[in-house]
């Protein structure tokens, strides 16, 4: 009594639902070639429909509603459903798997295939991505070297990873600050940058040093010491003093260091003049007569240092008294050119006055000749 004005009026909902219950009343039998067919038409419309809209849902509850209405499927049907029911079952996995955090799964779900899902969230797709990247990163971590770390630590993927532990993300962390530390290190002694280096030093992380390579470790230290012999040229220059410029010079000669161009090479010259002078100065004040030509030629230039207020490093000098120690070494030749003629006449001229002191560098038998000159001339 229901089925039949439902199967006249089209309405396959009530048809379905009252059909099961119908079939089973001998009378009903002249109306099952009818209620299959209007059955059939219905489930092919709605899987062509499940199928139009990716509705796997839809599409893997065919078969249960085919065989509740005692419908047959069509092949096609069948398979389409069973493939529906398949993605729906990896999509219910997909779901555990993320709520579980379990990498492992993910992983499987990804190689298995997961592009005929369709598209999707951006959150599963790049915990799928974690996941088949996380076994990398195990390997790296537990053979703990930095540069594998960086490699396989995408910051991409595990920049945000909640199931990271801290433990974990610390020594990834550490992994790029090593990486990065060893690269700006490197960069700063391709280019000899000594303020660079100076930087990347006093910000090391820790066991960064141990990424360097014994070489590296040499020049690095050359350098250092480059860079801190530049620092005191700069004090020494700063300060004005002669001396430490000169041996802060040396110093950075040493290290084979790159002088600035900025330097004032002009006053740098001078002071290399100065100190060569204090230097000879000293040498020839300290020697004997024999060096009193070549402490004749250096006593002008000490004056002149002087007359410019440039002979702060003279301070100890008397130029007086080695003048005086010139002018008796002049004194003591000239006699002695004076003995070697033998005329008693140039003898005495040369012996007297003696303002100087230089008979008495002569020896005894000379000054004993000088003498008996002086007393025959009168």
């Amino acid at each position: 009594d229901r089925l039949l004005p439902a199967l006249e009026a089209g309405d396959i909902g009530l048809v379905a639902r009252f059909w099961p219950e119908a079939r089973r009343d001998p009378r009903a039998g002249f109306l099952a070639a009818r209620v299959g067919a209007a059955l059939a038409r219905d489930l092919g419309n709605r899987s062509r429909r499940a199928e139009r809209l990716g509705d796997d849902a839809a599409l893997a509850r065919l078969p249960a509603d085919a065989e509740a209405a005692g419908v047959a499927l069509p092949a096609e049907t069948r398979r389409a459903a069973r493939a529906a029911a398949d993605r729906e079952e990896r999509r219910a996995r997909l779901v555990r798997a993320m709520a579980e955090g379990d990498r492992a799964a993910l992983a499987g779900l990804a190689l298995a295939g997961l592009d005929d899902l369709g598209r999707l969230p951006p959150e599963v797709q790049k915990a799928t991505e974690r996941a088949l990247a996380w076994p990398a990163l195990e390997r790296a971590l537990a053979a703990g070297g930095d540069a594998a770390i960086v490699a396989a630590a995408d910051p991409a993927l595990f920049a945000d990873d909640p199931l990271l532990p801290p433990a974990t993300r610390a020594r990834i962390e550490l992994a790029y600050a090593r990486n990065a530390w060893l690269r700006s290190t490197r960069d700063a002694l391709r280019h000899r940058d000594g303020a660079a280096l100076r930087a990347a030093l006093g910000s090391m992380p820790p066991g960064a040093e141990a990424g360097l390579s014994p070489t590296e470790r040499r020049r690095i230290d050359r350098l250092a010491r480059a860079d801190a012999a530049l620092a005191r040229l700069g004090e020494a220059l700063r300060a004005g003093s002669d001396a430490a410029i000169v041996d802060a010079l040396a110093a950075v000669e040493e290290t084979g260091a790159a002088l600035p161009t900025t330097l004032d090479w002009g006053a740098i010259q001078d002071v290399a003049n100065r100190v060569s002078l204090v230097r000879a100065l000293r040498e020839v004040a300290e020697g004997g007569p024999a060096d009193a030509l070549r402490l004749a030629r250096l006593l002008p230039a000490a004056r002149a240092l002087l007359a410019a207020g440039a002979g702060s490093g003279l301070d100890g000098f008397d130029l007086d008294a080695l003048e005086r120690q010139v002018l008796r070494a002049a004194h003591l030749a000239r006699l002695r050119e004076a003995l070697a003629s033998g005329d008693d006449d140039e003898i005495a001229a040369a012996a007297s006055p003696d303002l100087y002191g230089a008979i008495e560098l002569l020896n005894a038998g000379e000054r004993e000749r000088v003498e008996g000159a002086v007393d025959v001339r009168g």
